[in-house]
């Protein structure tokens, strides 16, 4: 995320439907700030990562992992059915279980959809 000339980059629990990277945040926050300064943003993630050490020479080592780096647009969902869709896939992506969300818990929350427009991976 970008605001002004400022970049902003945190860790987020998502989920992924196939299409689209959703998110959830707090009602406020520097995280809103960025959020609503503009949609554009490029997202990270890596797993399986792994440090490769090297007993003899500081500049050989590495490391090991998968990552994917994409580029895409940011809107907030407000509809409650989209909200709670979005909030449907961040809670597959970490449980098999079926949720449902408490009454108001809609209303403590916002909820974010990233349309990927780009995507590239890497594997080492």
């Amino acid at each position: 995320m970008v605001k002004g000339s400022i970049p902003y980059i945190i860790p987020m629990n998502f989920g992924y439907d196939g299409r689209s990277i959703f998110l959830h945040s707090a009602r406020e926050g520097r995280k809103i700030a960025f959020l609503t300064s503009g949609n554009s943003v490029c997202f990270e993630m890596e797993t399986e990562v792994s440090l490769l050490s090297n007993t003899t020479r500081a500049c050989s080592w590495s490391a090991q992992f998968k990552s994917v780096i994409g580029y895409g647009s940011i809107t907030e969902l407000t509809a409650p059915e989209e909200m709670t869709h979005g909030l449907d896939q961040i809670m597959a992506h970490y449980s098999s279980e079926a949720w449902e969300y408490p009454q108001g818990a809609l209303s403590t929350l916002r909820v974010w959809k990233l349309t990927i427009d780009s995507v590239t991976g890497k594997q080492s």
